[in-house]
């Protein structure tokens, strides 16, 4: 081989060296990209599967919490009832009282908050009739007037020129209910 073919055998040894270099410097930055970015995807694939795990815990709680309210909704509700229910069957009780017992009540309450020369007005279904009330001492000693021709299911009103109380059992009983709501629901769920 002369000088011109060992020059040329050396530039084609050094390309092919070179080549070889590049190529195995290009397979070492493809092998760590690669591996860069499958570490990068796993690191991602983690955090979506915490970021849904949270959000799914997150979600369970928010229904947890949703499902207790409503749950003390519920309750609420029924405690509500059952302490209305108290008040409205004291009132049927007062309607269903018998004629000398109504007529004890009637007096009392006509007693305690009539006027001298107020009327009486009693229920259209009260079982006393004008003249049972008309009876009564403390209508003949406060001069009362009687008539029955009240719209409410039992109990009166006294009308008078200073003001009218309305005793009927539907305004007792509201009165009760107003005054005493929280003590009978504390009595029924304590």
């Amino acid at each position: 081989m002369d000088g011109k073919d060992k020059i040329i055998e050396k530039i084609l040894s050094d390309a092919e060296n070179y080549r070889a270099e590049v190529v195995q410097k290009a397979d070492e930055d493809y092998n760590v990209f690669v591996g860069s970015a499958a570490s990068q995807a796993e690191k991602l694939l983690k955090e979506q599967e915490t970021l849904f795990e949270t959000e799914e815990s997150e979600a369970l709680k928010r229904k947890k919490v949703v499902a207790v309210l409503d749950g003390k909704k519920m309750y609420l509700s029924k405690k509500t009832q059952a302490v209305n229910d108290v008040f409205s069957n004291t009132l049927k009780r007062l309607n269903n009282l018998d004629k000398s017992a109504y007529k004890s009540l009637i007096a009392r309450l006509i007693e305690k908050n009539a006027v001298k020369g107020a009327t009486i007005v009693l229920s259209t279904n009260a079982p006393l009739d004008v003249s049972d009330v008309l009876g009564l001492d403390v209508v003949k000693s406060l001069d009362l007037k009687v008539r029955k021709d009240g719209n409410f299911s039992g109990g009166l009103i006294i009308e008078s020129d200073i003001s009218d109380v309305n005793l009927s059992f539907e305004a007792i009983t509201q009165g009760l209910k107003e005054r005493y709501e929280s003590y009978v629901a504390e009595k029924l769920f304590d």
